[in-house]
């Protein structure tokens, strides 16, 4: 049985888990900030893992890691046409 429960004075961000088990026992976890947020932002091997996670599956890894290598170094290409042709899925016609 689950019961959720919205706390408006808690940040957007912020998470406050309570589980009582069959037997009992009761478990709590607090999270101020979550990973990805202003005050807890992810670091750059963190966003690959990510990024990596989310296409390995559509693009294949060695496609991903290209993709990835384009988009790391966005701000240099001369057309952002090359990171959407790197990371669109090929599709069947």
């Amino acid at each position: 049985k689950v019961h959720a429960e919205a706390d408006a004075t808690m940040a957007m961000d912020a998470v406050h888990l309570s589980i009582t088990l069959v037997n009992g026992a009761r478990e709590e976890m607090r999270i101020t900030h979550c990973v990805g947020s202003r005050e807890q932002a992810m670091t750059d091997a963190q966003l690959d893992d990510k990024f990596r996670a989310q296409c390995d599956a559509v693009l294949g890894s060695r496609r991903s890691a290209a993709a990835l290598a384009l988009l790391r170094r966005f701000d240099t290409l001369e057309q952002a046409g090359e990171c959407a042709r790197a990371c669109a899925a090929d599709v069947a016609a």
